[in-house]
């Protein structure tokens, strides 16, 4: 790792922040390039692309690889991080309750969007639901600092998920009211960045130095392996049942996720960051 152990969730919660940002920059610049032509913006995004390469070649410090270790291959190293993490209950247990959430909610993102475009909203008000998003990502990081250190990472996780759920069954009651919908989802997404770092660092400092990679790899290989299906199973469900149904449907399977969170013994004895044991 490039990252001393003690400014991990520092660094986490700027990498939140900066994703949140983008977010926030990325929505409104795209339309404005659109208006400029079809393929501007994705000329656009092609360039991003093309200089965040050159920038990752052009690094030269070293980043933190144990010299004489080369990789064993993407399968054997994540097999490794599988061994590693279903052999450690809170690992398995954050591990599944992510993959549940984030499908979930990436699912409910998508069928809102379409559900908005149905009932014909203004384009400026179905943006305004990333927007929401993204700024209470960024508020959230923003306070990232104090809450991780203050509070248990059980509490984080499991406040932060039922906030979100919340939010998600108040946005499918209230789906007409898009001066409703986005206060919740404000609301209800104001600790994601928090949880998600508070977890990241619990993982990091808590897992051996040579597995680090590979454990990181695992949980985001499982945690994001649904979300590419996602809008396909938002835009079929929207299509074969009313928008309400399908976005309860979503709201359900992040639930499971939540309550995942909520019922796992192993999870509910995560202690602060600080008290944590860093293991080398």
């Amino acid at each position: 790792t490039i990252v001393a152990p003690g400014d991990y969730a520092r660094a986490g919660a700027a990498i939140e922040g900066r994703n949140a940002a983008v977010d926030i920059i990325g929505a409104p610049l795209g339309g404005l390039l659109l208006g400029l032509g079809v393929g501007v913006p994705l000329a656009a995004n092609a360039a991003s692309f093309a200089v965040s390469a050159l920038a990752i070649i052009g690094i030269r410090a070293p980043l933190g690889t144990p010299e004489g270790r080369r990789s064993r291959g993407f399968w054997k190293e994540l097999a490794e991080g599988y061994r590693y993490v279903w052999s450690r209950a809170p690992y398995r247990v954050l591990t599944l309750a992510s993959a549940a959430s984030n499908f979930g909610i990436n699912a409910f993102i998508f069928a809102l969007v379409l559900a908005l475009q149905s009932a014909h909203h203004p384009p400026w008000e179905i943006g305004l639901v990333q927007s929401g998003i993204a700024v209470s990502v960024l508020v959230g990081a923003s306070v990232t600092g104090q809450v991780i250190h203050r509070l248990q990472i059980c509490t984080t996780l499991r406040v932060a998920a039922v906030l979100r759920v919340a939010a998600l069954f108040g946005i499918t009651l209230c789906l007409d009211e898009i001066l409703v919908v986005v206060p919740l989802l404000v609301a209800g997404f104001i600790l994601t960045s928090t949880s998600n770092t508070a977890e990241r660092t619990y993982m990091a400092l808590t897992t051996r130095t040579e597995f680090q990679g590979k454990v990181a790899s695992f949980e985001q290989f499982v945690g994001q392996a649904f979300v590419p299906v996602a809008p396909l199973a938002a835009g079929s469900l929207v299509g074969i049942w009313r928008p309400g149904l399908a976005l309860a449907a979503f709201s359900c399977i992040a639930a499971v996720g939540a309550l995942v969170l909520i019922r796992s013994t192993a999870v509910g004895g995560l202690p602060r960051v600080a008290d944590l044991v860093v293991i080398d």
